[in-house]
């Protein structure tokens, strides 16, 4: 089985249609498809000025690229439309519940957001809860952050997060640690190098790799070797980046790991944590 575990309502994932040709001409099974700020945008972002840096600085890229992606949100506002996405992914869903399947993007700090997540959940019956500190301010430390991992443990539903610095990622340990019966998602790699100097290894997190552009193959052989292939999940993180999904897999049949354990990586990961 292979499985998209992360990608957004948008470029090549905009419409139903184009979802499943992508699919199909990549052999992939699923999708997992979060909302995204680009509403209705069949544009594919070219992020291949920033491949020529991944190999030179795989730890500190992503968070140079989070301070640009941080600003260029809060300038155009984008968080408030991401309720608008989310609502656009349910409609996705609707038309091809057996290939896209939906992770609900929230804001921790919004006000009763419990009582959002138990209304959306009833709704839209998603997989999982999509976090992002680059276009939402929210603080790992509070105590909502504590809230929504123990509602995301009692419907047994990964959180996806895409962290911001590396005070965030010491701040996720302390979280993570906090609650052993959540299942967590880091994204990107980011922070990959904290992990490893804090010698825990969590049984509840998990680490996707997207987007080709900015996660060289070797972070990724370096996660493998230090935390196990079962640990990791493929993702293209479309559309941020051409060629994404082609390109993705194509990054993973290329390691030098076993043929088992690139096919935990592709699709079995995510397919054992969503119970499909």
């Amino acid at each position: 089985m292979i499985i998209d575990g992360h990608a957004h309502a948008a470029g090549d994932f905009c419409k139903a249609l184009d979802i499943i040709k992508s699919l199909n001409e990549n052999n992939v099974d699923y999708v997992v498809l979060a909302s995204t700020p680009q509403l209705n945008s069949n544009k594919n972002q070219d992020l291949s000025f920033f491949s020529k840096f991944a190999e030179k600085h795989p730890e500190n890229l992503i968070y140079f690229t989070n301070t640009i992606v941080k600003k260029v949100n809060a300038l155009n506002r984008t968080s408030k439309k991401i309720e608008f996405g989310n609502e656009y992914v349910h409609n996705l869903v609707k038309q091809y519940p057996d290939r896209i399947l939906q992770f609900y993007w929230i804001d921790p700090a919004e006000g009763s957001i419990l009582t959002k997540l138990d209304e959306k959940y009833d709704r839209y019956n998603f997989k999982g809860i999509k976090l992002h500190q680059c276009i939402n301010k929210f603080n790992l430390k509070e105590n909502y952050m504590h809230e929504i991992s123990d509602w995301a443990a009692s419907k047994d539903l990964p959180i996806f997060i895409h962290l911001t610095s590396k005070k965030d990622v010491m701040d996720m340990l302390q979280l993570i640690s906090q609650h052993r019966d959540t299942n967590f998602i880091i994204g990107h790699l980011i922070g990959l190098e904290v992990f490893m100097e804090s010698n825990v290894v969590f049984p509840n997190v998990f680490f996707d790799i997207s987007c080709p552009q900015l996660v060289p193959k070797t972070k990724i052989l370096t996660c493998v070797n230090k935390f196990g292939a079962e640990k990791v999940i493929m993702g293209s993180d479309t559309p941020y980046g051409k060629n994404n999904l082609s390109n993705v897999i194509s990054n993973v049949k290329s390691l030098a790991i076993s043929s088992h354990e690139k096919k935990l990586i592709l699709g079995d990961n995510m397919r054992d944590l969503l119970r499909l």
